[in-house]
């Protein structure tokens, strides 16, 4: 519910799902995903790639909401997006024009892929599950 821009939301403009859901309606497409939308950006469409575009700003701005805020050594990303190659690095130049141009140079961090990438909410909620009994 992190606000990010305009009264939007992080999930709203982070969310593969939802930014494939707003090109597919953009584009008359049904049955589409953000497979499908992270497909179309890798085989060179630009819509593609400026819908991404948007969803890797959002996020960045997002984490560096919180690195601002609570200054975490270690921000974990997991879910289906982190089996992209490029996240990190994609992130990680966002973040570092939001620090320059906010003048944050203080700030340090580690950006990691999650071990179980999609499975971690998962796990957790087992581990969660088994720990409170």
């Amino acid at each position: 519910y992190m606000i990010i821009e305009n009264g939007k939301t992080l999930s709203t403009l982070a969310s593969p799902v939802q930014v494939a859901d707003r090109y597919a309606k953009a584009h008359g497409l049904t049955d589409f995903s953000g497979k499908d939308l992270f497909g179309l950006a890798d085989n060179g469409n630009e819509e593609a790639k400026a819908a991404l575009a948007g969803l890797y700003d959002a996020l960045a701005t997002g984490i560096f909401n919180c690195l601002v805020s609570f200054n975490p050594d270690l921000v974990g990303i997991g879910g289906g997006i982190s089996v992209r190659p490029d996240l990190v690095s994609e992130l990680d130049k966002r973040i570092q024009k939001l620090i320059h141009d906010t003048e944050a140079n203080e700030l340090t961090y580690e950006l990691k892929i999650c071990q179980f990438k999609n499975d971690a909410n998962l796990l957790g909620a087992v581990s969660n599950f088994l720990n409170t009994k």
